[in-house]
């Protein structure tokens, strides 16, 4: 059995991220770590940006980069390594979605962000309205529930959407404008009800 390829002893942002793509594929740990540390936060912001809970957001990450390792040795390196992360990480957050539809306990909430420029209130309200938003695509459908969760959190573009799901362009662009009208309609009536 052949040995892993082994990166030379360079600092982190000095070995190029195919050689640690090649390397990590090969099953050397080390430069996998170094790309677990390299794209952390970037999947971090996406998995939290969707799931609005950190703990489940940490959660979201330890899976997507297990399915990373799995999956690199069959990581085409024709796309930018970046793109394909962000698809893994979409396919997690779906997962956890599916597993999982989110509760909202008022014990659990975050606190808004303190900010010494911004109003408080302002800040209150805009905290506020994206967990409005969080709660809505969390009640829609499942079929829209995960396109629109890999568009808006995973930021994929129509292209790679319908690639992650397998489907035809065209039905990811239809389900795409089903659930923002479904959303406009369900933040609307929450707005109304709020307001009466």
């Amino acid at each position: 059995m052949s040995q892993p390829e082994r990166l030379p002893q360079e600092g982190p942002d000095e070995v190029d991220e195919g050689q640690l793509v090649r390397a990590s594929a090969a099953g050397d740990q080390d430069a996998f770590r170094q790309l677990v540390e390299r794209y952390r936060r970037l999947v971090l912001h996406v998995a939290f940006r969707s799931m609005g809970d950190m703990s489940l957001a940490e959660d979201v990450t330890q899976e997507a980069f297990i399915k990373v390792y799995r999956g690199l040795p069959k990581y085409r390196p024709e796309k930018p390594f970046v793109h394909w992360l962000r698809r893994v990480v979409g396919n997690a957050v779906l997962d956890e979605l599916r597993r999982r539809r989110p509760v909202v306990s008022l014990d659990g909430m975050e606190q808004p962000p303190a900010s010494s420029e911004e109003d408080p209130q302002d800040v209150t309200d805009q905290h506020g309205v994206q967990q409005a938003v969080r709660d809505a695509i969390a009640g829609l459908p499942p079929r829209y529930r995960e396109i629109i969760t890999l568009q808006v959190f995973g930021e994929l573009t129509y292209e790679e959407i319908a690639r992650t799901l397998k489907m035809p362009l065209g039905t990811v662009m239809w389900r795409l404008n089903m659930a923002k009208r479904l959303l406009r309609k369900q933040l609307q009536s929450t707005e109304d009800a709020e307001s009466a």
